[in-house]
């Protein structure tokens, strides 16, 4: 589960994340990359 976890943030990271928030402002691109990790890791602990 770790690793499937690992690849999905590792992948959200380099092609998802860029693409979605480069013309946001930093604070808010960061509050929004915080909420997808949260839910995301909600999501796996569900899984679990």
């Amino acid at each position: 589960m770790g690793l499937l976890m690992g690849g999905v943030i590792g992948w959200l990271e380099v092609r998802v994340l860029p693409r979605l928030l480069g013309a946001v402002r930093f604070p808010v691109a960061v509050l929004l990359a915080t909420t997808l990790y949260v839910g995301l890791g909600l999501i796996f602990l569900a899984a679990l």
